[in-house]
């Protein structure tokens, strides 16, 4: 397998990949980043959707390619970014938890609040 490029986005790499299929050249898009299911909530590096190939195709996935290709190799995910996401896993649950925990808490107060009312 070869590299034949990486694309901005996922939509880009789908492209690439409709593209290559259209020629009968069978391709593999890889997402290098390790956060990448949690792009909507998570700053993420672009570029980093690597389109590989068949090395004995590599020629003809260039030319079939070569009007979008882009000469850069990409961006890795900075490490700030990977500790920001790291404690955002650990933390959203944390929270999560502790507002579930905040509404039963007010719910049960409610209803133990009715239930002595109803009582006196």
């Amino acid at each position: 397998m070869a590299l034949v490029g990486v694309a901005e986005d996922q939509s880009e790499a789908e492209v690439w990949q409709s593209a290559l299929r259209a020629v009968r050249i069978p391709s593999l898009v890889k997402n290098r980043n390790p956060l990448g299911y949690l792009q909507a909530d998570v700053p993420f590096s672009s570029y980093n959707y690597e389109v590989w190939v068949p090395r004995s195709a590599l020629r003809r996935a260039r030319r079939v390619l070569s009007p979008s290709l882009k000469p850069h190799q990409g961006r890795r995910a900075k490490p700030l970014t990977r500790a920001f996401a790291v404690v955002w896993l650990l933390n959203g649950p944390l929270w999560y938890a502790v507002g579930a925990m905040a509404v039963t808490g007010a719910i049960l107060v409610g209803v133990v609040a009715v239930i002595l009312d109803a009582i006196s």
